[in-house]
């Protein structure tokens, strides 16, 4: 006598994240997930208040600076944390403004860029100025007075001043 096979299920089912079909689905359904979200995010974007990109220069400088505030800095430390922040706003300032590439050089590089520029004679002293006290501060481990610091900031927005097109934008924020 012959023996019979018996059916056994496992051979014959596949179970259902196997089959075509849901893989095709399943990429169906991820587009339309990251379109939908694509979607979302620029119209989230697009309805918020401006971003730094669609700033002007000279508005988005003037905003980094009334971020800064010397007066609650206490140690060394925080001051010169304070000055390479600010040595860094400028130097995005005229890489906005001018399209000049500045993030990446020293202080004395950026004075020396600005003259070769033939840049404005009194705005090239005042950054000087602020530089020189900033370059002390950042390197030579010189203690920063919160005078001199809130001084050096002012001396800042106000080279961002001169060198906006119109003041009026400007003082708008101030």
């Amino acid at each position: 006598m012959a023996k019979q096979f018996y059916d056994i299920y496992g051979f014959y089912y596949k179970p259902f994240w196997q089959q075509s079909w849901f893989w095709q689905y399943s990429a169906l359904a991820g587009v339309a997930l990251l379109a939908a979200a694509f979607y979302f995010v620029r119209r989230y974007r697009k309805n918020n208040l401006p971003t730094a990109a669609t700033l002007l220069p000279w508005d988005w400088a003037i905003k980094e600076f009334s971020l800064l505030a010397p007066e609650e800095y206490e140690s060394k430390e925080a001051y010169k944390t304070f000055y390479f922040h600010l040595t860094l706003v400028l130097k995005s300032y005229f890489h906005k403004r001018y399209g000049w590439t500045l993030e990446d050089k020293t202080d004395d590089e950026l004075l020396s860029y600005l003259k070769y520029k033939k840049f404005d004679q009194v705005v090239l002293q005042e950054l000087a100025g602020v530089l020189h006290g900033a370059g002390s501060v950042k390197f030579a481990n010189m203690d920063a007075l919160p005078l001199q610091a809130k001084n050096d900031l002012d001396v800042a927005r106000n080279i961002i001043l001169k060198t906006a097109p119109t003041s009026e934008i400007v003082s708008k924020q101030s």
